[in-house]
């Protein structure tokens, strides 16, 4: 039970990497060809990093089976995740105004 915690925080992190990497590689696309597709597509991504915090919330709920060193893993990357969503959404907010 508890490592597949460690390993859902660890999953979400993963997922909000990759989507960040995703959104930045094509939003210059989507800029330039401004289609349907495109657009749902670059939405579909900020859905998804965001509800990747949603998901590494669930996992980091309940640390008390963990080792002092699992505990400190989840919190460090737990921690990272919160901050890297802030700046991509307060990037994302400023950015749109």
């Amino acid at each position: 039970m508890k490592k597949s915690k460690l390993l859902l925080i660890l999953g979400a992190f993963l997922i909000f990497l990759l989507n960040c990497l995703v959104f930045f590689g094509m939003s210059e696309y989507v800029e330039e060809s401004q289609t349907f597709l495109n657009q749902v597509m670059l939405y579909l991504t900020v859905i998804i990093i965001v509800g990747s915090g949603i998901i590494a919330f669930i996992g980091y709920k309940d640390l008390s089976k963990f080792t002092l060193k699992q505990k400190i893993t989840a919190h460090v990357i737990f921690s990272m995740h919160m901050l890297g969503l802030a700046l991509f959404v307060g990037t994302i907010w400023f950015v749109n105004r």
